[in-house]
């Protein structure tokens, strides 16, 4: 009985975990992990969605320093645009820093 009650809280609980990996020490150029095909990706939506956060732990611990996790609350099924709006921010503001220096 317990073990069925995990699995429909598992199913019905829309978080979910991504690791990150920021590899500049700003969050402009950010990699998701895809475990499927042990590499990085540069959008979220085609990163790992892990269910367990001990799993998702378990994995930034073997990627090394600079991965982190991300959670998510997924809607409808999907990432929430807000993540994919965070995303297109960073890359513009890192465009605007570099035209700045280049004045």
């Amino acid at each position: 009985m317990r073990e069925l009650r995990r699995r429909a809280k598992d199913a019905w609980d829309p978080t979910r975990y991504l690791v990150r990996s920021v590899i500049l020490r700003r969050p402009l150029c950010a990699f998701y992990y895809d475990a499927e095909r042990d590499a990085y990706c540069m959008g979220a939506e085609w990163a790992t969605r892990f269910k367990r956060l001990a799993v998702a732990e378990a994995v930034r611990k073997v990627l090394g320093k600079r991965a982190e996790l991300l959670r998510v609350r997924l809607v409808d099924g999907e990432l929430p645009k807000r993540l994919r709006t965070e995303e297109r921010r960073r890359r513009l503001e890192s465009r605007r820093r570099r035209a700045r220096r280049q004045r």
